[in-house]
């Protein structure tokens, strides 16, 4: 099971990653600089709409903003540009830069029980939640 944590999300509210234990969860570890997440946020954000009823989560961690470390601004700025309804949460003291694969964005999928099923879904497919919701 991953260790859980506790991060302060778009819209000021802690978000605890153990608080969607049961459903199935894509992290999504990025930079606001980053060319290749801004080309994916879009198809996130689609996921997210169409498979949430399904229990599956998308769940982003802005670990570096433009500037450095991540802020409320940065994370509205983000919400702005890519209309984001799900957890976006601000990782300013990178206590998750470890969960790194290889650079941005590294995307870890987690199953019902919290445990890693694919360390990462890059380039991001949105069957591969499909299929873990359905078992």
């Amino acid at each position: 099971m991953i260790d859980d944590f506790t991060l302060i999300d778009q819209h000021g509210d802690e978000v605890q990653l153990h608080q969607f234990y049961g459903e199935v969860v894509q992290l999504v570890l990025f930079a606001q600089w980053c060319a290749t997440c801004r080309a994916e946020a879009p198809d996130l954000e689609a996921a997210w709409r169409e498979q949430r009823d399904d229990g599956v989560v998308i769940v982003s961690v802005m670990l570096e903003a433009q500037q450095g470390p991540t802020t409320p601004d940065a994370l509205a700025q983000w919400t702005d540009a890519y209309d984001v309804t799900h957890p976006l949460l601000s990782n300013a003291d990178q206590t998750l830069a470890s969960m790194l694969r290889g650079g941005y964005p590294t995307l870890p999928v987690l199953d019902r029980t919290m445990t890693i099923r694919s360390v990462d879904n890059f380039p991001f497919d949105p069957d591969v939640l499909a299929a873990l919701a359905a078992e």
